[in-house]
């Protein structure tokens, strides 16, 4: 009994991460698209809920959230003037 459930364990850890990886690659093409298209990136984010991670590289916000299941890449809207002003700031 106590195998199985350490090999439990072992492969929703690996799920886990390996899901991670895989939003964050995904997160990335977002990223990567947004800046060759001249568009402001505010945040890329691969994770919810609380923070686990967070630094400023220039204008962007990059963020490890603590449940690795989901991503996103905040980018300026077209036209909006707050993002614009936001951007000068």
């Amino acid at each position: 009994v106590y195998s199985i459930s350490f090999s439990l364990m072992t492969t929703f850890l690996i799920f886990v991460v390996v899901i991670g990886v895989l939003v964050g690659i995904h997160e990335l093409g977002h990223f990567w698209a947004a800046r060759w298209a001249g568009v402001h990136v505010f945040r890329f984010a691969i994770g919810f809920g609380p923070a686990l991670f967070k630094a400023r590289r220039g204008p962007t916000e990059y963020v490890i959230g603590a449940i690795p299941f989901g991503g996103y890449v905040k980018m300026a809207q077209r036209g909006s003037m707050k993002d614009k002003q936001s951007v000068l700031e």
